[in-house]
C-alpha cells in the first residue's frame, strides 16, 4: 500500500513544514467536515465545502511539491490552509478505511452450504422443497433465462437457491447432464409402456367412426309407434 503512494506520503513532510504552529490542533472529525460529496457536484467527486475544487487536485499539487502557502497564494486564494489539511486527512482516512476492509475480508468465515436439492419418492431431484425439478432449472438456464427470470416464472423458488443450482450445474456439468439423460430415458420408457397398454395407432380413425355413428343416430327416423303418438297429439 505504501509503495503505491510513496509520492503522496512525501508531500506530508512538505505540508507539515509549511503549516503555522497552531494548525493541526483541530480534531480530524472537524477537518473532514470541510469535505463534501454530492452526486450533483463534480460528478460525485469529493470537493472542499462551498467550492467545486476537487480533493484530488489539491493532492496532485502537494505531490508536485507545491506548499500549502503557495497553493493558497498562487492557485486557490479562496481556500485556507485548514482546507488543504482537510484534503490530506480525507485521503488518509480513505486509505485507513480500505486497510480495515481488507482486514475484515481476511476474517470472513467460509462455510459450505448444502445444495438445495432433494430427491422425491421416485428419485426425481426437486429444488428447495418445491415441486420444481432440476430438469426445469437447467433447461431454462440453457435457453438463456437468468436466475431472476426463473424465479419470476416459478415464484415458489428462492433466488439464492436458483443461483446455487446454476453454480452447481456449471461446476458439475458432466454429472448433471448424465442425470438428465437418465431422466429422459426413463420418460421414454414410461411413454412406451403407456403406448403398449393403449395402442395409439388408429385412434383418430376410431374417434371419427364413433362421431359418424352418433351423427347417424341423431338423424335416424323415429319408430312408427312414436309417430302414431305424435299424430294423436296433433289431432287432439
Amino acid at each position: 500500500m505504501r509503495s503505491k503512494t510513496s509520492g503522496f506520503f512525501k508531500t506530508s513532510d512538505v505540508f507539515s513544514r509549511s503549516l503555522k504552529p497552531n494548525v493541526g490542533v483541530m480534531e480530524m472529525g472537524n477537518l473532514l467536515e470541510r469535505i463534501s460529496v454530492h452526486p450533483n457536484v463534480c460528478h460525485g467527486q469529493p470537493c472542499i465545502v462551498g467550492t467545486r475544487i476537487m480533493v484530488y487536485l489539491i493532492l496532485e499539487l502537494l505531490e508536485a511539491g507545491v506548499t500549502p502557502v503557495q497553493m493558497v497564494s498562487d492557485y486557490y486564494p479562496q481556500l485556507t490552509q485548514q482546507d488543504i489539511e482537510a484534503c490530506l486527512h480525507y485521503a488518509v482516512s480513505l486509505i485507513r478505511d480500505t486497510e480495515n476492509v481488507e482486514v475484515s475480508r481476511m476474517s470472513l468465515s467460509i462455510e459450505t452450504e448444502p445444495i438445495p436439492l432433494k430427491a422425491d419418492a421416485d428419485g426425481v431431484m426437486r429444488v428447495g422443497g418445491t415441486r420444481v425439478t432440476l430438469d426445469t432449472i437447467v433447461a431454462a438456464f440453457n435457453e438463456g433465462a437468468t436466475a431472476e427470470e426463473i424465479v419470476h416464472q416459478y415464484p415458489s423458488l428462492h433466488l439464492a437457491d436458483v443461483y446455487a443450482l446454476i453454480g452447481y450445474y456449471l461446476r458439475h456439468r458432466p454429472v448433471v447432464e448424465a442425470y438428465l439423460r437418465q431422466r429422459k430415458q426413463q420418460a421414454g420408457d414410461v411413454r412406451k409402456q403407456n403406448e403398449s397398454r393403449f395402442d395409439p395407432h388408429g385412434v383418430r380413425d376410431r374417434l371419427l367412426a364413433r362421431r359418424a355413428r352418433q351423427e347417424t343416430m341423431s338423424h335416424a327416423p323415429l319408430p312408427s309407434k312414436y309417430l302414431d303418438r305424435i299424430k294423436l297429439i296433433e289431432h287432439g
